[in-house]
């Protein structure tokens, strides 16, 4: 009885820090991606680097610092941190610069672009989780699923 009830407690614990976990993890990885994006010149690239970095490299910094901020406010203020970290999780993903191509890759292209966009889609992903996962009523839609056997 006494080994269920710490490992209940550290469950609970794990569920009150899990989004500020993952929206830090998130962020690093944004933040890691995007200077690896800016740090570079482009030399020898004939892709037209200047607006990649553009529209990867400088939202993605905006997006980590939001980020950041948003799972390090997650202890106090967990609606205002849900929505901090849902803004840096659009900020992150590489939809902006498909918007800014004008289309879509076609599928040759798709997984090269899908290599190169890797972190930025799991850094998208890590941040948007964690601002779904602030809001009480996600939680409780992801729980109902769970029960439901929806979600294993």
């Amino acid at each position: 009885m006494d080994f269920e009830a710490g490992a209940q407690g550290k469950s609970r614990r794990l569920r009150r820090i899990a989004p500020s976990l993952l929206g830090f993890f998130g962020s690093v990885t944004a933040l890691l991606y995007s200077l690896a994006l800016i740090g570079n010149n482009g030399e020898g690239c004939s892709c037209s680097w200047a607006f990649i970095q553009t529209f990867v490299g400088w939202p993605m910094l905006a997006g980590s610092v939001i980020g950041f901020t948003g799972s390090g406010l997650y202890p106090a203020l967990r609606r205002t941190s849900g929505v901090l970290l849902l803004m840096a999780g659009t900020l992150v993903t590489p939809l902006a610069l498909f918007v800014a191509f004008g289309s879509w890759p076609d599928l040759g292209a798709l997984f090269l672009v899908g290599i190169f966009f890797a972190p930025s889609f799991l850094a998208s992903f890590l941040l948007l989780l964690a601002g779904l996962l602030s809001f009480k009523k996600t939680r409780h839609l992801i729980k109902k699923w769970r029960d439901g056997g929806w979600i294993p």
